[in-house]
């Protein structure tokens, strides 16, 4: 199978503060999503939005 490269990678929303998480999982996978793709192929470009900051 081709491994495909990803190129760009938008995160929205990242954090967001819902329920009772107060955002807390969804920072987390922000931050895993992008330690795995900075730490896998460095030509990948990642956007993060975040509502809270």
């Amino acid at each position: 199978m081709k491994k495909l490269s990803l190129q760009k990678i938008f995160i929205l929303n990242a954090g967001e503060s819902f329920l009772h998480a107060q955002g807390k999982f969804n920072q987390e996978v922000t931050d895993t999503t992008i330690r795995h793709f900075t730490e896998s192929d460095h030509n990948t470009v990642i956007h993060v939005t975040n509502i809270n900051t």
